[in-house]
């Protein structure tokens, strides 16, 4: 990961708890998206794919639904 990538993580919202979601919501949205493009031939496999994007993106997810989205990933996990 990038090192500028690393601020992205202390979006307001993702303290404690919530770091954990972000984490896993971008990393498989940037892997969907990156499989959709490669299947696509959109982008190639070699090229660098930027990570920033989906974890601003899964940082505004979880500062709108984090509770709801926590409460059920932690469900899920029996915690």
């Amino acid at each position: 990961m990038v090192t500028s990538n690393y601020w992205l993580h202390s979006v307001p919202g993702s303290a404690g708890k919530r770091l954990p979601l972000i984490i896993i919501l971008s990393s498989f949205v940037g892997a969907f998206v990156g499989i959709s493009l490669v299947i696509l031939r959109r982008h190639k496999r070699d090229a660098p794919m930027p990570f920033g994007p989906y974890l601003a993106g899964a940082g505004l997810l979880t500062l709108f639904y984090g509770e709801a989205l926590t409460t059920q990933y932690y469900a899920l996990l029996g915690l």
